[in-house]
């Protein structure tokens, strides 16, 4: 017998383990924040500078509930004749600030601090905080014995607002700008870290796996998918055995419909020699490719199903050559005028996935970005063996055995999965997550089925670093093998079409003026067992910060996950972890490990804001006989940027382009909100700044105006400090 010694691995730790168990718009913001060395001084300072920005940039009407807004309006905390509830809570509170001296009577400062009171204390549940403004401060304005002195660990935000002082020359006119409608944006959906592994050797008991896509949410209503990638690579990619070769075999079908792509036929079984990702992007060339076809045929269905059906023969033979996937992927590139998808996601569900055979294996990989304080996991089984118990680990934690809730229906709560596994070294990880039902070889008649729409793993974290208002707008972009950046220690595999590494860079562009949330990464790692030189080692840089390792270790790495809060390997802080222009991921192996350079790929997510507040004073509001704008804009890549053209306020509109909008900034408001506004939307909308969403064809961008208003002398101050509840 001879065996070829090489699988595709989970992180090699754990796949060591798995073998073993079958064997058995803001002028400054100041960071004054100390360089701390802890998680949670990290988040106070992120929640201190995020609070002040929606303070200062989103309306009150949508911070505050109708109902608090209808009582302020009627007790006269909202003061019409001088703000209104469109206006954001630090607005509303510099203007009182700055007009109270007129009228005494109607003490405004007291009811700024009622405003602001009220939402400090629904915002910052879990913290202590102080607000001052002008160095003044209230018990309204502070956690109730709060007492920053009592700390070391506290965070100070700090802004000045303009525009605001009372009786002051030149008087003039502020404006502020914001999209209420979106014409397009282009985004990325990606579902990775599945892993599902059992006997299954013939076409009458190979292993199906059925993949929800998105699987933790619905697409929007008026999605249009323009590209799938799809990575269906097997847990074992060749066995020879007695001198025989044999490839696992495997059948694709999405939303019921076979798939026909690349080396996949439909409805056949064919051997997987080829390691190859999926394209599809053509809608009109369903013989080469139909996926895509398939896809807007269904285009009614809000969620789409993936299915795999795979079996391995070697394993009719030995049953250790199992049928299963591992390090799947499916990626999903689609238009939408939905300002808001992504979301910080807490529960992971499984897919539905039927065997008949035991031991299953059942895995997924989730990332944790910020501080792990709750998990929870929950299987439902349909057809679960008598005799059998689930058992639980977490990248590498023994947990232990589910408890029974209901027949089929297994539960680990929190207080036993923090019992077993090190909270502290699973925060800011992407660690896979393992339940194994049976440790011998068992057939099974009928087969056990798990309910993924009840299977899922659920967790808590603390990680906030962009604050999610009406105006946010997300986008995700990919990383793939055309931004490999350098590479070396390669050799092409013609057997499987791929090249294998031993050194990658890829970089990617994160544009100015927008908020990084995560960088996700995937590496397809295959894993030589006979080779004893195990290390991996990962490293990032940006414009910002030199080369610095966040993996460095003789266990390979599947998964990882960079935030704004990442650390390096010595568990230092880097400041900062990402940066405007091009962002570097550098992977580099011992002879064990080899990178699959076509395979490996991940992705970004980073949100914009529709919305830039007030600014500073100008000498007239608008262009003479405008009360609107019709303005010629570039957006999209600035290699090959998209024309655009969009109405902003009212007829009639006079036509402009971004060029006239940038020299009239210095003279009108409107001019020089709307250029703030597109800065936020990732450019200027030139042609060589393009901006990174299409804007509607309709009346979308909208202003607010200030007239008659004072010019600073004298500018108004906000410092927020927050530190931890102990």
């Amino acid at each position: 017998m001879r065996r070829r010694g090489f699988v595709f691995t989970l992180d090699a730790l754990l796949s060591l383990l798995l073998v073993m168990i079958f064997v058995m718009s803001i002028v400054a913001i100041e960071d004054n924040t100390q360089v701390y060395t802890t998680y949670m001084r990290e988040q106070s300072k992120y929640i201190a500078e995020d609070t002040l920005t929606t303070l200062r940039t989103v309306s009150l009407k949508e911070l505050v509930p109708p109902q608090k807004i209808e009582e302020w309006l009627a007790d006269g905390t909202l003061n019409t004749t001088l703000v209104s509830p469109d206006m954001s809570p630090l607005e509303i509170v510099a203007t009182y600030w700055a007009t109270e001296p007129l009228y005494p009577s109607a003490d405004l400062r007291h009811k700024a601090e009622v405003i602001l009171g009220y939402i400090l204390n629904n915002t910052l549940k879990g913290y202590n905080y102080e607000l001052l403004i002008n160095n003044y401060t209230s018990p309204y304005l502070r956690k109730i014995e709060a007492n920053y002195l009592s700390t070391s660990d506290v965070s100070t935000a700090t802004l000045t607002l303009s525009g605001y002082a009372y009786n002051q020359t030149p008087r003039g006119y502020m404006a502020r700008a914001f999209l209420t409608k979106l014409g397009s944006k282009e985004t990325e959906y990606t579902y990775v870290g599945m892993y599902y592994e059992a006997p299954g050797w013939t076409t009458t008991d190979y292993l199906t796996i059925k993949q929800p896509v998105p699987h933790d949410s619905i697409l929007p209503s008026d999605v249009n998918i323009t590209e799938v990638r799809w990575l269906p690579l097997p847990k074992w990619a060749e066995v020879t055995y007695h001198y025989t070769t044999y490839y696992t075999k495997m059948q694709l079908y999405i939303d019921g419909e076979g798939v026909t792509c690349g080396q996949f036929k439909a409805n056949q079984w064919i051997d997987v020699k080829k390691w190859e990702i999926l394209v599809d992007n053509d809608p009109n060339n369903p013989e080469t490719c139909n996926m895509l076809e398939i896809l807007l045929k269904h285009s009614n269905l809000k969620q789409h199903v993936f299915e795999i059906r795979v079996y391995n023969p070697a394993g009719e033979y030995n049953p250790m050559y199992t049928a299963g996937i591992v390090n799947n992927f499916i990626s999903i590139s689609y238009t939408t005028s939905s300002f808001t998808t992504f979301r910080y996601q807490k529960r992971f569900y499984f897919d539905n996935v039927t065997s008949y055979h035991l031991p299953l294996y059942l895995g997924r990989a989730i990332f944790i970005p910020g501080n792990l304080t709750y998990m929870k996991v929950q299987l439902t089984f349909k057809n679960f063996p008598s005799g059998v118990k689930p058992v639980l680990y977490v990248d590498g934690y023994y947990i232990g055995t589910g408890r029974e809730i209901s027949p089929g229906v297994f539960v680990w709560d929190n207080a036993t999965i923090s019992a077993n596994a090190n909270y502290s070294a699973l925060s800011q990880t992407y660690p896979y997550i393992i339940v194994t039902a049976g440790s011998s070889l068992r057939n099974l008649d009928p087969p056990l089925q798990l309910d993924g729409e009840n299977s899922y793993i659920e967790i808590d974290y603390i990680f906030n670093p962009v604050i999610l208002t009406p105006y946010s707008i997300d986008l995700t972009k990919q990383v793939t093998s055309s931004d490999i950046m350098d590479s070396s220690n390669c050799k092409y595999n013609s057997t499987y079409e791929v090249t294998l590494c031993r050194d990658l860079t890829w970089g990617y562009v994160i544009p100015q003026r927008v908020s990084p949330v995560w960088t996700k990464f995937h590496f397809i790692i295959l894993y030589n067992v006979d080779d004893l030189n195990t290390h991996m080692t990962v490293e990032i840089s940006n414009p910002n910060i030199t080369v610095t390792k966040i993996w460095d270790s003789s266990n390979s790495i599947s998964f990882i996950g960079i935030s704004p809060l990442t650390k390096d390997v010595n568990g230092n802080p880097i400041d900062p972890v990402f940066a405007s222009g091009i962002n570097y991921i550098h992977a580099y192996t011992d002879t064990a490990y080899e990178i699959a350079k076509e395979l490996s790929s991940g992705e970004f997510t980073y949100i914009i804001q529709a919305y830039a507040g007030y600014g500073d004073v100008f000498p007239k509001l608008i262009r003479s006989g405008c009360n609107g704008y019709n303005i010629t804009y570039y957006w999209g890549d600035s290699k090959n940027p998209n024309v655009g053209h969009v109405l902003a306020g009212n007829d009639p509109y006079c036509s402009v382009t971004v060029a006239d909008l940038m020299t009239g900034r210095d003279t009108y408001a409107v001019d020089d909100a709307i250029i703030r506004l597109f800065n936020n939307l990732g450019g200027d909308g030139t042609s060589t700044n393009p901006l990174l969403i299409e804007l509607p064809s309709d009346v979308n961008i909208e202003f607010a105006s200030m007239g008659d208003i004072p010019g600073l002398l004298k500018p108004i101050t906000i410092t927020l400090r927050v530190w931890r509840e102990q």
